[in-house]
């Protein structure tokens, strides 16, 4: 039983229903964290020892690593602003395609019905597609740091060290903050690939609903046998035929006749 609910568990998870009550209120989301005290006063407390070229060495590796993860709010941003423009061309397509499958073919009700709800789920995905890759570009309630770059306005020769201690603790807890921040952008994006993978799936489930309403139609419809109808065929031909008719004739009476003399004359 309880695999079975890690198995549910899971499945939630991988379709991506775990993000409803986040997409209704953002603030249910989690963010990752932008401290670490633990690090931060663990590098003050050998912040004194790092002078020369040890301290340059860990500013460089800090600038590094900022760089780093400047490169990657890159990369994730992109991909936001990808899936966006992926979810609006292809809610252009769906709409034209529903409006030519339902207007212009006479399908039977019940396949209507199962199509119109699949393009139901897939307009929700294409909207929780959007707003997911929208949370991870936007600007407001971002608070990104950097070092003070008035720290160097103090820089003289006798307090070098003490200057570029504070400016690697400031490079620390920027790199903290700045990750935490732009983890949270990567989670908004793995949400929306997520969703916009179930538009991918659904999409595909449309043909499979077609072929299935066509073998059903042909199975439901059976073959006309053809009905031999008795045909009168009228032949016409040349041959007179008589019949005789039976009917009372009066008997023929004798009328005088004359008698003309035959005379043979002899040639000679």
């Amino acid at each position: 039983m309880k695999s079975f609910k890690v198995y549910l568990k899971g499945l939630w998870e991988s379709i991506g229903l775990d993000w409803i009550p986040i997409l209704v209120d953002d603030r249910k989301f989690a963010k990752h964290p932008t401290e670490d005290p633990e690090l931060y006063w663990s590098f003050k407390d050998q912040q004194s020892d790092l002078k020369g070229e040890s301290l340059k060495t860990v500013i460089q590796d800090l600038e590094k690593r900022q760089a780093e993860e400047e490169k990657r709010q890159d990369t994730i941003e992109a991909k936001a602003f990808a899936l966006i423009s992926l979810t609006g061309l292809a809610s252009a397509l769906t709409i034209g395609f529903v409006e030519f499958i339902i207007a212009d073919h006479p399908y039977p009700t019940w396949f209507r019905l199962i199509v119109l709800s699949l393009y139901a789920l897939i307009g929700f995905c294409f909207l929780t597609t959007t707003i997911f890759a929208s949370r991870a570009i936007r600007v407001r309630g971002q608070k990104f740091m950097s070092p003070l770059v008035s720290n160097l306005w103090a820089l003289r020769e006798d307090n070098t060290d003490q200057i570029f201690q504070e400016k690697a603790a400031t490079l620390l807890q920027s790199y903290i903050n700045n990750m935490g921040l732009i983890n949270d952008k990567a989670t908004y994006v793995i949400a929306a690939q997520h969703w916009f993978r179930n538009i991918v799936i659904l999409l595909f489930l449309v043909p499979v609903c077609f072929g299935v309403s066509s073998l059903i139609s042909q199975d439901t419809t059976s073959p006309s046998t053809p009905t031999s109808n008795p045909t009168i065929a009228a032949t016409i031909t040349n041959t007179l035929i008589f019949t005789p008719t039976l009917a009372a004739t009066s008997s023929p009476t004798p009328s005088p006749s004359a008698t003309l003399p035959v005379i043979l004359t002899p040639t000679p």
